[in-house]
């Protein structure tokens, strides 16, 4: 872009202005350097004086001390007594001053401990010569130990000198480069600003004999474009009698067809419009149409705009909003209009009303939604029904084996109560008969023939040591047939069909027992070896648990599956080589402040995989072969602890770690848990 000749006469000025606003700044900088430069010159001069005076008054304390050494008048001590506070306020000053030079700090600390010694030593010849005499304090004058000190304190002090006198030269030097500089800064800033002024003026001149031949050059052209404006009026009036058809064409469109410009205000509304939204032309020119029409998008409308100019169109459905407050869905088309140089002019936008064809795809897609809904608690509820009818079959077959098992117990329980009972009886009458022939052995120790030879036939002696042994072995084989009874009994539970107080130990015991047979060492076929003789053995843990209300035939159900599928893994780890001590731990124990009990069933085996874990208490889900599992006992336990006992059964497992399972239970359920038991 060409400058004016006044632009460029500004920015001239300007230029130089700025050039010598940038030398001030400079020149202040560099006298702000040549007075710190300055400040620390007369600062390092100070340290000198300071070092001279400190040496002046060490010199004074040392002829107070000589002229009261030689006359022994306390007069001539005033220069000693003077000097002492002068010094050590010195020497702060000297720290304050060479706070700046570690170096030079060093030093001072070092001089300080010097002078605190002279002054000690002069203090010691003074109380001598006063206390002891002159030739007491001259002893100790004479072992030379104070002019050491002074030497090594001149030392110091000339070591400082040194180093001060050093810095004062480099800070000579940086004042005088300081104020060269200033001097350099100002000169060739008012070189530059000469220059400058001087190429400005050489602007101005060139400027204004450009200028003259620009004018001529402005006339020519006026003449050619009077005749290009003349015939482009022609062509225009041959097109807008082209357009004129055209716009007649485009109002009478059935279609609502809008022309918008660039910031989206109408500025052609066609009849179609006019009939489909309500608003007439007049009401609508070079109003913002996304306002009256309340337009939604399908997306934020900037992202729309910004594709639609960056694409030349854009295609899509948008809501609108008609006069008379109803909402119609339109297919909406736009295109983006050019001008001859190719710049963007307006916005053509067609749009067709599409709310009919919505509605009918919107009441389709209802419709396949409340169907796949339906469909989905049809399924739902046919799952449900699979898993009741099979918790059923389920239920019924445990309530007819227990049912069997209650009844083999009453069968059994009769007969053996009945021999338990003789059982008492029959051995004392036993003893008693084995004691009436003792007593006939000793009355009469010479038999007759026949009845030794009877007793040798019947070995007298070994069958009144045996018989009672018998006896007893008979009544141990009873009191284990009525354990096993009683065992039959507790777990079936036939009686307790409601909640009661029970001994969960009892139930543990009683599943133990009906699971000992699978318990006991027996052959094993391992893969890969010869068969091995394995037992499984039970490590119980009990704490002293109160008696539980619970559904106690339920809750042995509950202990029965997961001890049985315990067993199974464990029996599978040991056929294919995994597991070569097989155990099974019980431990009870109280939780929650004693508010409920916890049954851990835990076992070695081969553990299973998360996926099998999460999807353990699934009905119908199994790991067993097809005919061996149904796949409903975790799925009946869970239910059985959870919802109807109030409490919870996890399982904590993963391959090679073994399986572990918790079953929590309120020691007194939630009352709707019992009504769910109703």
């Amino acid at each position: 872009m060409l400058l004016s000749v006044q632009q460029k006469v500004i920015a001239g000025f300007g230029f130089a202005s700025a050039l010598l606003i940038i030398a001030s700044v400079a020149a202040y900088n560099s006298a702000n350097r040549l007075t710190e430069a300055s400040a620390k010159e007369l600062h390092t001069k100070v340290v000198l004086v300071k070092l001279e005076e400190v040496l002046s008054e060490l010199k004074d304390a040392e002829t107070g001390q000589r002229g009261y050494l030689l006359t022994g008048e306390d007069i001539y001590l005033t220069p000693y007594y003077t000097a002492l506070p002068k010094l050590n306020k010195e020497i702060q000053e000297l720290r304050k001053l060479t706070s700046d030079n570690p170096n030079q700090q060093q030093q001072v600390n070092n001089l300080k401990p010097l002078i605190d010694q002279k002054l000690a030593e002069i203090q010691q010849t003074i109380t001598l010569r006063k206390n002891r005499g002159f030739n007491a304090a001259l002893q100790v004058v004479r072992t030379n130990e104070g002019k050491q000190l002074m030497d090594k304190i001149r030392k110091r002090i000339d070591l400082m000198k040194v180093e001060e006198d050093r810095l004062l030269k480099i800070r000579n030097l940086a004042s005088q480069q300081s104020a060269a500089s200033t001097l350099t800064i100002i000169a060739i800033t008012i070189l530059l600003n000469f220059s400058i002024l001087s190429l400005v003026y050489y602007l101005i001149y060139r400027e204004m004999k450009s200028r003259q031949a620009a004018e001529n050059e402005i006339l020519r052209l006026n003449a050619e474009l009077e005749q290009r404006v003349e015939e482009r009026t022609a062509a225009l009036k041959n097109s807008n009698q082209a357009l004129e058809k055209h716009a007649q064409m485009l109002d009478l469109a059935t279609d609502s067809i809008i022309i918008r410009d660039i910031d989206d205000k109408i500025s052609y509304w066609n009849q179609g419009a006019e009939q489909f939204y309500g608003f007439k032309k007049d009401f609508v020119q070079g109003q913002y149409i996304h306002t009256f029409l309340q337009t939604v998008f399908p997306e934020p409308f900037p992202q729309i705009k910004a594709k639609f100019l960056q694409q030349g169109r854009w295609e899509g459905e948008l809501i609108h909003t008609k006069k008379d407050g109803t909402l119609v869905t339109v297919a909406s088309r736009w295109t983006l209009q050019f001008d001859e140089n190719g710049s963007p002019t307006s916005f053509l936008e067609i749009n067709n009303d599409i709310t009919s064809r919505k509605l009918a795809e919107q009441a389709l897609t209802e419709s396949e939604a409340k169907f796949r809904q339906q469909a989905q608690e049809l399924e739902k509820l046919l799952q449900e029904l699979r898993r009741t009818q099979s918790q059923l079959l389920q239920s019924e077959k445990m309530s007819s084996l227990g049912q069997l098992v209650a009844g083999v117990a009453h069968e059994i329980n009769n007969p053996v109560n009945f021999i338990y009972g003789n059982l008492v009886h029959a051995q004392e009458y036993t003893n008693s008969l084995l004691s009436l022939i003792k007593l006939y052995q000793y009355e009469y120790p010479r038999p007759t023939p026949k009845v030794n030879e009877a007793i040798e036939e019947i070995e007298l002696d070994f069958l009144s040591e045996d018989l009672p042994k018998l006896l007893s072995s008979m009544k141990v084989g009873a009191v284990r047939i009525r354990e096993i009874v009683q065992s039959l009994r507790n777990f079936s539970r036939l009686d307790e069909a409601e909640m009661k107080e029970v001994d969960l130990h009892e139930g543990l015991e009683s599943t133990l027992m009906i699971l000992a047979n699978r318990l006991k060492a027996k052959l094993v076929q391992v893969t890969g070896k010869s068969q091995q003789l394995v037992e499984i053995q039970v490590i119980k843990e009990y704490s002293n648990l109160p008696k539980v209300e619970c559904l106690a035939g339920q809750m042995n159900q509950v202990f029965l599956n997961i001890l049985t599928n315990a067993i199974d893994a464990l029996e599978e780890g040991i056929r294919k080589d995994l597991v070569e001590s097989p155990k099974i731990w019980i431990i009870t124990k109280y939780i929650d402040d004693g508010k409920m009990v916890r049954i851990e069933i835990s076992d070695n085996g081969p553990g299973m995989t998360e996926d099998t874990r999460s999807r353990l208490f699934d009905p119908f889900f199994t790991t067993k072969t097809v005919g061996v599992g149904t796949g409903l006992g975790m799925s009946i336990s869970y239910q059985i602890v959870v919802e109807k006992h109030g409490g919870n059964l996890e399982c904590i497992s993963s391959p090679g770690e073994g399986a572990k399972f918790f079953i929590e239970l309120p020691i007194h359920p939630h009352p709707q848990a019992k009504v769910a038991n109703i």
